[in-house]
């Protein structure tokens, strides 16, 4: 009886070991299971040209259904293309993040404004809308009230009627710096504008910066 008893205990220890063998095969297989993607080997600015020094073939094992990274096949096929918005290193490539056009439109300009660190608005990205505001010179109010108060500018009105207007200047960030702050204390944005606006912005001694919501972008 306990002979009996003893082979079944073997049989069925026998039978789990085996199902336990066979499942362990079963993940490692599924698991050593990969495909070839991309994978992005440097930061990448908005609006960069794909070179063959920014990305490279990797293998990876089972990705989420949600990320769909471009096959390490079309490598040929990417280069030459345009990041919509800043890659980060290490990223896997994806058709999402890439355009064959470039960013910046026809009649546009690329105008890089140093602003210091407390006067960029929080939430600033890459793609965001914003509005360039260049306000009067202060120097220049000032030179006129002082002139206005010695008599030599004739004016009974309001000085400020004499100062050129406040002008607006709508605009895309292109870019945002590598490094957070610079020597002087002031980081440097690159921002795409109008082609007639661009002298307006470099020539300002003080611009300053407003980001707009989303739902404002492009209604400027």
């Amino acid at each position: 009886m306990r002979s009996a008893q003893g082979r079944t205990r073997i049989a069925v220890g026998t039978a789990l070991v085996a199902v336990a063998v066979v499942g362990n095969l079963v993940l490692y297989s599924s698991a050593a299971e990969t495909r070839p993607v991309l994978q992005v080997v440097r930061d990448v600015p908005a609006g960069s040209v794909i070179g063959p020094d920014d990305v490279r073939e990797v293998a990876v094992g089972v990705l989420d259904p949600s990320i769909q990274a471009l096959d390490g096949s079309s490598l040929p096929t990417v280069l030459g293309w345009y990041a919509k918005t800043r890659i980060v290193s290490g990223s896997l490539l994806v058709e999402q993040s890439l355009q064959s056009t470039p960013l910046m439109s026809d009649g546009g300009a690329v105008v890089a404004l140093p602003l210091p660190a407390g006067e960029i608005p929080a939430g600033l990205r890459e793609r965001s809308s914003v509005e360039i505001v260049l306000a009067p010179d202060r120097q220049l109010v000032e030179r006129i009230e002082a002139d206005i108060r010695a008599g030599l500018l004739a004016f009974d009105g309001d000085g400020d009627e004499l100062l050129p207007p406040t002008v607006i200047v709508s605009g895309v960030v292109s870019s945002l710096p590598s490094s957070e702050t610079s020597a002087t204390g002031e980081r440097s944005i690159s921002i795409e504008v109008a082609h007639d606006d661009a002298h307006l912005i470099v020539v300002h001694p003080e611009p300053r910066l407003v980001l707009l919501p989303p739902s404002e972008a492009g209604n400027g």
